[in-house]
Parts: structure tokens; sequence; C-alpha cells
């Protein structure tokens, strides 16, 4: 088997993302990716020009799929060409096609192919935000409405909540928080996500963050996510250190020797690789490491089917993975345009979505990702509407 074509098959978009991927063979078997990363950029680094990930692949057999991320990494990520960014996001989006080509050329789903699933369902996080997605501006939703938003999810079956938040800790945050909890329940995970660009504020910094993180251990917060600049270490590790809840991060990062300092150095609680960051490749090796460190793995991103089937075919084969961001939208929220394209990228865009049953994502058995192939027409329906 050989590769035939390598490339973006929503590059007549001038988006920012998802890019995605498609990887041809000559015995007609296709494999597609992601990644959330800028589509005329990894249109350049997939297709164009002689030191284009395509032109270093065609020819190559895809099922060899631990020798292609060597010589992709090895070839393009040091020296002048860079190191991280948008090229291991392209690579990350090429090694996820890859390896769903190999899965369906074997007949066998990617968690298989791995040594086979100990979880035959992982638990879904809802994804949401305090600000109102139907609104372009900084318009927060009330007390009222994020108490109805807790309330759906539960209704619907999830077990775990997270909320973009930012830096907002005053006494009506003490009092929303407190809302929340009231309306959940104890049994139901919240976590909130601080973020860019809160992080980047001059009050920030380890001290402040202790101070909130005293005022979240009343409210049974889950974890606090990329509270710090997310290169930070010295940083997180003094805050993961006397922090009284678990701090998370890890969706910034996109190399396996990113993740490798942190653990060492016990600078987070949670690790959050993104699959549409650093590839099936690069989230079996922060598995590994999570593995050995007893280190708890919680995959960042909820935006496209593919992120979240990459996600749990790989945390299936381990015990260190107890949750997947899933995406979540208030039901007033379910009319806007980034609700029905979420929806979309979920639902239509692939053959086979997948399925989730009282707030637990079931794991896939069809072969590679589990989503079969890309529906075109549903694609250039979505991204030519731009």
């Amino acid at each position: 088997m050989k590769i035939t074509d390598v490339k973006v098959i929503n590059k007549y978009s001038n988006g920012t993302g998802p890019s995605l991927i498609e990887v041809e063979s000559d015995e007609g078997i296709t494999g597609i990716g992601a990644t959330a990363s800028n589509i005329p950029v990894i249109t350049a680094i997939i297709e164009e020009g002689p030191a284009s990930l395509k032109k270093m692949l065609l020819g190559s057999d895809p099922r060899d799929t631990t020798y292609l991320w060597d010589k992709m990494t090895r070839t393009t990520m040091h020296g002048r060409y860079g190191d991280g960014g948008y090229l291991i996001n392209a690579i990350a989006a090429v090694d996820m096609a890859l390896w769903d080509l190999r899965g369906k050329s074997q007949n066998m789903p990617i968690h298989q192919l791995l040594g086979g699933a100990i979880q035959s369902e992982i638990m879904a996080y809802a994804s949401t935000s305090r600000w109102n997605t139907l609104y372009d501006g900084d318009i927060v939703k009330t007390t009222d409405e994020l108490v109805i938003e807790c309330k759906e999810y539960v209704d619907d079956g999830f077990k775990a909540i997270k909320f973009g938040w930012g830096n907002f800790f005053n006494n009506e945050a003490d009092y929303q928080l407190s809302a929340m909890r009231e309306a959940i329940g104890p049994d139901i995970r919240l976590m909130l996500d601080y973020g860019c660009p809160a992080y980047l504020s001059p009050d920030t910094n380890v001290k402040e963050l202790l101070k909130i993180c005293n005022l979240l251990e009343k409210h049974d917060i889950f974890f606090l996510e990329e509270p710090l600049s997310p290169h930070d270490i010295d940083g997180f590790t003094e805050l993961t250190a006397c922090s009284p809840i678990r701090i998370a991060t890890g969706e910034s990062l996109t190399k396996i020797s990113e993740f490798f300092q942190f653990i060492k150095n016990k600078a987070t609680d949670v690790a959050q690789p993104d699959v549409q960051q650093m590839g099936i490749s690069g989230l079996k090796g922060v598995l590994d490491l999570c593995e050995i460190s007893n280190t708890l793995c919680i995959p960042h991103c909820p935006w496209s089917a593919m992120a979240v089937a990459g996600h749990i075919n790989v945390l299936s084969c381990s015990n260190v993975g107890n949750m997947i961001e899933y995406t979540g939208y208030a039901n007033f929220e379910k009319k806007g345009d980034k609700a029905q394209k979420t929806s979309a990228m979920f639902n239509k865009i692939i053959e086979t979505p997948l399925s989730i049953s009282n707030g637990y994502l079931q794991l896939p058995t069809s072969p590679g990702l589990g989503l079969g192939n890309y529906v075109h027409q549903e694609i250039e329906s979505i991204f030519k509407s731009n």
C-alpha cells in the first residue's frame, strides 16, 4: 500500500479552522484528520513546495505510522524549519489521518492497534462558557442563565461541566458558583477555565491565584484550567504544590517533551493534551508519561468529532484518563451560528457520528477513528458559506 495524496479538503475557505485533512492510498482507502489551526497556513505546510509534508510522504506505506511520525517530526521540527506551532499542528492532522487509514486497512479501530481498550466508555464533560455565544461581544450569562444551563446538562445525563470563566472571582462570582453548585448537587464535577487572555494580565501571579484556589475549594471545583502562561513551568510548579484544588494545563503544548517537563517537575495535576495539536502519536506519548507518573490525563478540545474520537481511542487504553471534553451549549444558544457549526462538525461532516449515553462517550468499534469518511457536500455547505 502506498500514499497517493495528502490534502486539505476545505482549503477553499479562508477561515481559521478546523483544517480537514485526507490521506489517500493506492488501494482506495482514505484516512481523515483535523487540526484547529488556520486553514491557509496548514494548506501551505501540507501541500505547497518541495519541503511540504505531501512531498515527503508520497509513495510511503501509510501503515508505518511510527516511522512516518519520526520522519515528519525529525525532518521538519528542528533547525531553520522552526519548532512546534503550526508545523506540529499540520503533522498532527496528517498523523491522525494515517492512523485512521491504517485502522481501516487492517479493519481495526485505533484502540485495538494500540493494544486493546480497557475502558468501553469514558465520562464526557460538557464544555461551555460564562459568555453567551449568541453575541460577539463580552455578554456574560446571568446567574439564572448559568443555573438553568447547569440543570440542562444534568438532565441530559452529564456528570461533569466546565465553564470558560476567566479572571472573575469577586463576590458576584462567589454567589454564582454557590448557585451553580446548589443546582447540580454534590456529585457532579464542576471545573473552571481561567485561560487566555486572563493569564496575560499583569495581575496574574501565583500569590493571587492561590487566593482564587482557596475560594474555589469551598465550591468543590474539580480543577482550574490554565491559570498561568502555558510555558511557565516554575509558576505552575509552585501553584500546583500549594493549591487545595487540582491545577490543569497542556492545551497549548504541542510536543511530548514539553509535557515531560511539566510532569517531571510535578507542575500540573491534570495533563490536557490535544490530539488536533499533536496527533495520535503525540497523544499516546503523553499518555505514557501520565501512566508512569500517575498523572490524570483529560484531553483538551471538544470542537470536532475527529478530536473526540482520537481522544477516546487513545484514552480507552489507559486507566489514568477518566474524562474527555465534549461540547456544550445552553438551549438558548443552540440556534446560534457557533452552536450549529459545532453540531455539524460532530454529526454531519462524517459518516458515523460518535455515540454518547447518560453522560458517557461510547468507544467506537468501527475501523480507524470509527467515523467512516468525510461527507464532502456537507463540508462544502459549511465552509463555502463562510
